[in-house]
């Protein structure tokens, strides 16, 4: 303020802050302004705490990913509209011989729409999703992996299935 030659009126609190300010009100207003910041930063502990308390309990803490929604009692559910765009990718990738394009390409031939300004899914978000252990019924929060209490989408063994299809040397090269 003393470097800009600015006068601030602070209309709720009655009271204004200058270059000419007497330093009692200048000391006020910094420990209202120290409150201030100390109260954000208390709410911000509070969040990540209760996030981190939800997610071992073994709920999902944030928006749910693509293929289910929001439920009840902190839960979420298998989206039956968006889960089998998910569940024929897995299917499609787990047999080990398809490239991410092809798949991409197949699940928008069988009529998937992805979303309705995209219908057609990119390599590298099929990718995301085909690598999240939250669709095997797992999740990891704040890097680390905690046993979630939502429905799996795919069994464990079609997702190791497709891990191993993302480790295999034989793909068809693009």
């Amino acid at each position: 303020l003393e470097d800009y030659d600015l006068e601030i009126h602070l209309v709720k609190e009655g009271s204004m802050l200058s270059k000419e300010s007497k330093s009692h009100d200048k000391f006020i207003h910094g420990i209202k302004v120290l409150m201030a910041k100390n109260y954000i930063d208390n709410l911000s502990e509070e969040v990540r705490k209760g996030l981190k308390e939800k997610a071992e309990q073994g709920f999902w803490p944030l928006r749910p990913p693509y293929g289910y929604i929001k439920g009840v009692n902190k839960l979420v559910e298998i989206d039956p509209e968006k889960a089998p765009f998910i569940k024929r990718a897995f299917e499609l990738y787990s047999q080990g011989d398809k490239s991410l394009d092809w798949v991409c390409n197949k699940l928008y031939e069988e009529g998937f729409i992805y979303k309705s300004e995209k219908p057609k899914i990119n390599t590298s978000k099929l990718e995301h999703f085909l690598k999240s252990v939250f669709y095997k019924g797992s999740f990891v929060f704040r890097d680390k992996l905690y046993s979630a209490l939502h429905e799996p989408m795919v069994s464990f063994e079609q997702f190791e299935k497709v891990q191993a299809a993302f480790n295999k040397d034989n793909k068809p090269l693009y």
